[in-house]
């Protein structure tokens, strides 16, 4: 239970990290963690990678800006 609390403690400071959530204090922490624990590093590099395939692989639909103009109204009346 206790490796799980640790690996679920890492991985939320990890994404705080690379939402640049942490405080500077926080972040020199981590990144300081990461250089001497193999397990946090392995945890970092996996998310950066994670978030890297999905900006490069996951593509926003285009909205044209009449059916921007339609939905912003609708909400101005409701």
């Amino acid at each position: 239970m206790e490796n799980r609390q640790n690996f679920n403690n890492i991985q939320q400071r990890v994404n705080l990290y690379l939402d640049q959530e942490l405080s500077s204090d926080a972040e020199k922490e981590l990144l300081h963690e990461a250089e001497s624990d193999k397990k946090v590093k392995e945890i970092l590099e996996a998310e950066r990678g994670f978030r890297e395939m999905l900006r490069i692989k996951v593509q926003r639909s285009h909205v044209s800006p009449d059916f921007i103009k339609s939905i912003k109204k609708s909400i101005r009346k409701g």
